[in-house]
């Protein structure tokens, strides 16, 4: 798995698949307008320094302008607007509590909010309700996914919907994969991956001996899984992937690829 790109959010949110990320993946490219990178977080620009696995991704306004259109009409086929006023007149309210950056769409989507009174201006662009913008964000993705050739991801599963989503070139099976790569990492790493301290799994990405054998990993596992996939080959991950953890007390081991030398050592464990 080389490159993904992510949404809705600028920073993955479930850190278990993060610390996964940083294990496994090449690259992920959040859709982050340059002028919200000083909004993200301390670990997100540890991560930015000090590795090379997050690449934001700017939406140039071609994107914005052919995401405005579709989702106003997904907007408008949903009856989105009309079942807004009947909530807010029944005073269930809906907040406006997910800001949209001027960068990630054109007038013509900003226009329609405003008319129909499902968000509202402000500094960095619009007020949206969660589930509008996250509609949206699924739409913009869709787009910068086949302009750029990036399979898309996300750790909501609420906003995986699959209606949002037109002409798709979606690889679910390339997904699928990353799923079973993430579950047998989990299992090679026989201690919960939560109480390992994500800035060990940002050190130890950023670590040229880790890089280096990690990049052989991916290599390797890839082109057995494409045979796998191919039904070429009939084989156990289980029969050649080497990751370990040994676990002592707080202190932690972690081994690749049978080296007799540990790559990390984590001397001070979380406990839950």
């Amino acid at each position: 798995m080389h490159k993904l790109l992510y949404y809705p959010n600028f920073e993955i949110q479930d850190q278990n698949f993060l610390k996964f990320a940083l294990l496994y993946i090449d690259e992920i490219k959040p859709i982050i307008p340059v002028c919200a990178r000083e909004t993200l977080s301390d670990s997100m620009h540890n991560i930015l320094k000090n590795t090379d696995l997050i690449n934001p991704y700017a939406p140039n306004y071609e994107s914005g302008y052919v995401a405005s259109l579709a989702a106003i009409k997904y907007l408008e086929e949903k009856n989105i607007a009309e079942r807004y006023g009947a909530f807010r007149q029944r005073n269930i309210g809906l907040r406006h509590n997910y800001t949209l950056y001027a960068d990630k769409y054109t007038y013509e989507f900003e226009n329609y909010c405003l008319e129909n009174g499902v968000g509202e201006r402000c500094n960095e662009g619009i007020l949206l309700n969660e589930d509008v913008a996250y509609a949206y964000m699924s739409i913009l993705a869709e787009i910068i996914s086949k302009e750029t050739e990036t399979d898309m991801i996300t750790d909501n599963v609420k906003y995986a919907d699959t209606t949002l989503k037109f002409n798709n070139r979606f690889n679910s099976n390339r997904i699928d994969r990353l799923g079973m790569v993430q579950r047998e990492i989990q299992f090679y790493v026989p201690y919960d991956m939560r109480k390992i301290p994500l800035n060990e799994f940002i050190n130890l990405r950023a670590d040229s001996r880790f890089e280096t054998a990690r990049k052989n990993f991916v290599i390797e596992l890839n082109t057995v899984l494409d045979l796998y996939d191919r039904n070429v080959v009939d084989i156990d991950l289980n029969e050649w992937i080497s990751l370990k953890a040994v676990i002592e007390d707080e202190k932690a081991t972690f081994y690749l690829n049978d080296d007799p030398q540990p790559l990390l050592v984590v001397d001070q464990m979380i406990h839950g």
